[in-house]
């Protein structure tokens, strides 16, 4: 199983904040800076995702399989095979969650007594990994109330990228609606 570590301790904030650090400055609506540093332009990933966007797709019976991000032309929903139909993509408003791999299931705390503070990632990705960490920092999923879409990309850095892009796309669905 991919086991979360449990969390360091943060930091404390100093007791009255300066004025410099509670004024946010302007950003671009495009971009969105994240505590990474990593800054995504949401009209670019959108036009690379409506192109396609390579990769693995974890699945229920445990294979791993290739497939193609895709997001349909109103930007709406998001489908993983280039003859996918779009009835059978899944609207983006109706994700609860973008969760990188390496965080914690919030359904596994206190499930088994070998891992009582919970493991990471989703069933289905537990299972098709193999516990494989390697594989998790590359991995994350999105849950649906019904079901989840698990993938996993080449690299860490371009699975941090992804999440952050598109957890700025499912709350722009979510406004949208």
């Amino acid at each position: 199983p991919i086991v979360v570590p449990p969390a360091a301790a943060a930091p404390r904030a100093p007791a009255t904040p300066s004025p410099a650090a509670t004024t946010p400055s302007p950003k671009p609506l495009a971009e969105k800076p994240t505590k990474t540093g990593i800054t995504i332009n949401l009209a670019d990933f959108k036009r690379q995702l409506k192109e396609g966007i390579p990769v693995k797709k974890h699945c229920t019976d445990t294979r791993v399989r290739k497939r193609t991000l895709l997001l349909s032309e109103d930007g709406k929903k998001l489908g993983w095979k280039k003859t996918q139909t779009l009835e059978t993509y899944i609207p983006l408003a109706t994700v609860i969650e973008v969760r990188p791999a390496t965080e914690l299931d919030p359904a596994t705390v206190g499930v088994d007594p070998r891992h009582p503070g919970g493991m990471g990632g989703t069933e289905v990705l537990r299972a098709s990994c193999f516990g494989d960490s390697p594989v998790a920092r590359r991995a994350f999923s999105f849950i649906l109330k019904t079901r989840t879409l698990d993938i996993e990309v080449e690299t860490e850095l371009e699975a941090r990228k992804l999440v952050k892009a598109f957890k700025a796309l499912v709350l722009e669905a979510k406004a949208a609606k």
